[in-house]
């Protein structure tokens, strides 16, 4: 009897932990920092994993009887692993305020041309772009934002269970808030260097009109890229803070806040 009240409590704690490792696993393949082209599928599970095993007495209460009939199984399993995946993609989106920052600097600078392929984006990005990018990581782990993507996960339970349904309606509307606040945000944090750009541009277009001789574009590219270097440098830590108070509310957007 003990015996078989042992194998039962085993083969619990084993299927509760494949529950958690659904969510979890999907949302780390998408957030940021675990979810980069850099690091390995190999680490990426570990972490998982480790995190599943974790949080399975912590989680306990919210973890529902597994369903015997194998398509309601498979079908509580795949739903675990959709809303890891909305919920990992909630993170990704509100990175992505950074491209769209970096972008509009580089095309504003004409440093647009000199893209380089970006492993984590699949697609040729501005070096301005892939600096931001690392310089905002960088700045999520020494803000602790690694450990309140975990945290805002965990909490994720209390929100959305496991077997509750799908809320493809409310993601729907929180997605589209969080792109559009992605942009405003992306903008925000290029408006130094556009500013910068415009009187540029001004200064550029009245030496041409006041010296017709002067070489204006032999002098206007450079001038243009260095005053985008300086005031994208001078203006980085109030960008980066603006970053992060933008993932801050993307987080509690997967916490459930």
């Amino acid at each position: 009897m003990s015996g078989f009240t042992l194998e039962a409590m085993l083969q619990a704690e084993l299927a509760g932990t494949g529950l958690l490792f659904a969510r979890i696993g999907s949302a780390l393949m998408v957030l940021p920092l675990l979810g980069e082209a850099a690091v390995t599928p190999r680490l990426r599970l570990f972490v998982a994993l480790a995190l599943s095993l974790l949080l399975r007495p912590v989680l306990a209460h919210s973890l529902p009887p597994l369903p015997e009939e194998p398509v309601a199984l498979a079908a509580l399993v795949g739903g675990e692993i959709v809303i890891g995946l909305l919920l990992g993609s909630l993170g990704r989106l509100a990175m992505a305020a950074v491209h769209v920052a970096a972008n509009v600097v580089a095309y504003q600078s004409g440093l647009a041309a000199a893209a380089l392929f970006d492993p984590n984006e699949a697609q040729p990005v501005s070096p301005l772009a892939q600096f931001l990018g690392m310089a905002a990581l960088t700045a999520i782990l020494a803000a602790d934002g690694h450990h309140a993507m975990l945290l805002a996960l965990r909490d994720g339970y209390e929100r959305l269970p496991p077997g509750a349904p799908l809320p493809f309606g409310e993601a729907a509307g929180l997605y589209a808030r969080l792109a559009a606040s992605t942009m405003e945000v992306g903008l925000r944090m290029a408006a130094p260097v556009l500013l910068a750009g415009l009187l540029v541009n001004v200064a550029v277009g009245l030496a041409a009109r006041l010296v017709p001789s002067l070489q204006v574009f032999l002098l206007f590219v450079p001038a243009q890229i260095l005053i985008a270097f300086a005031v994208a440098a001078l203006s980085l830590g109030t960008v980066l803070a603006l970053m992060l108070r933008h993932f801050e509310g993307a987080l509690l957007l997967m916490a459930g806040g």
